[in-house]
């Protein structure tokens, strides 16, 4: 398939998921605007914990933020991608921030009624939906999605823990990011022809093979959403690995079956903020998947703060995954199929409460 075909680029399904992808940079500078202005939590004693309860992108998007916010904030803070919460977190030290865009998600909503039950605090992001009635019912803080945007996640919650003084003010990286990102924009649009276009070059590479991402510190989550893309927009299949553990079981995957290795992707993002130590092992991880047979490359965020070096490499997975989709000449599929699991797991729970 051509890359620089302009048809597949006219179908309104297929210019939606690009715009969306361009607005990026106005969703995470909107978001992190909209941010300041909402209501609180009412601390009635000092956090101790954070959770984040979320799934999909809402949960990646928690994950940037996370990973993001490692070296400044004092708090632990947890990735809840389950019902209900785990044993230790009970009272108003606990600060439980259900995230949903539709605001329906059960396994959010099912933290949340925890939550309530044992005395948290509360904060519900979503658009609307049950999260926000689930707020109202226990008059806790609830904040408004407008984007279904990992990029509003990450920032929604950039600007409540800046504000809650879990962080420096984030205003200065904020801006940074956005920039980077209109900045390196050009070189991924879909009228940039595969000659001056990496990300179109980059999905070339991953046509017909399986897509290994490997990250370390902030970009870990980066490498998680690179492979949510290709699944979700391309119908692919794909993985994500995090230094420096990978290395205690990855390198020894390198054996069998024959002829499996040459159809393996395997890509490599690097920050300037890594540690020296994963920098280190990157390379020399790359090193021997290289003479081990295996295709790779090494990709290397952009900007100078922590932010914009996640955004970047972030933004340039989005458009990977919907060049590979084109590749592949998929549009809606992959979305269809979510949805149809989805129901059909509600229908059998449902047989399931009706015959106890």
């Amino acid at each position: 398939m051509d890359l620089d075909e302009r048809d597949w680029f006219n179908r309104p399904s297929v210019q939606k998921k690009a715009q969306t992808i361009a607005d990026l940079p106005k969703q995470l500078l909107a978001a992190w605007q909209a941010g300041q202005g909402f209501p609180l939590p009412v601390l009635r004693q000092p956090l101790q914990h954070v959770i984040v309860a979320g799934m999909g992108g809402s949960a990646v998007g928690a994950e940037i933020a996370a990973a993001y916010a490692e070296p400044f904030c004092p708090l632990p803070v947890v990735i809840w991608r389950d019902y209900g919460l785990p044993a230790w977190a009970h009272g108003p030290e606990t600060l439980v921030i259900g995230l949903s865009f539709s605001g329906n998600t059960e396994e959010v909503l099912s933290a949340l009624d925890e939550a309530a039950n044992r005395g948290c605090t509360l904060l519900g992001i979503s658009a609307g939906g049950q999260v926000q009635s689930r707020m109202a019912q226990f008059h806790a803080a609830w904040w408004r999605m407008d984007h279904e945007s990992m990029a509003a996640f990450a920032a929604l919650l950039l600007a409540a823990w800046s504000r809650l003084q879990l962080l420096p003010d984030c205003s200065a990286e904020i801006h940074e990011a956005v920039q980077v990102l209109e900045a390196q924009q050009q070189s991924f649009l879909p009228e940039t022809p595969v000659t001056r276009n990496p990300a179109k070059r980059m999905a070339g590479q991953l046509m017909g093979r399986w897509g290994v991402i490997f990250a370390s510190d902030l970009l870990a989550p980066v490498a998680r959403h690179w492979k949510g893309q290709i699944n979700g927009m391309a119908g692919a299949p794909a993985q994500f690995e995090v230094l420096p553990d990978a290395d205690h079981a990855a390198l020894a995957g390198l054996y069998h079956p024959d002829g499996l290795l040459e159809q393996i992707m395997a890509l490599f993002l690097q920050a300037p903020a890594n540690s020296p130590h994963n920098t280190l092992r990157l390379e020399a991880t790359r090193q021997v998947y290289m003479t081990s047979g295996v295709n790779t490359d090494a990709l290397t965020a952009r900007g100078k703060s922590r932010l914009a070096q996640q955004f970047s490499l972030l933004h340039y997975g989005d458009y990977v995954g919907l060049y590979l989709a084109m590749a592949y000449q998929e549009e809606t599929a992959p979305e269809d199929t979510l949805a149809m699991f989805k129901d059909a797991l509600k229908q059998e729970y449902e047989l399931r409460k009706r015959n106890e």
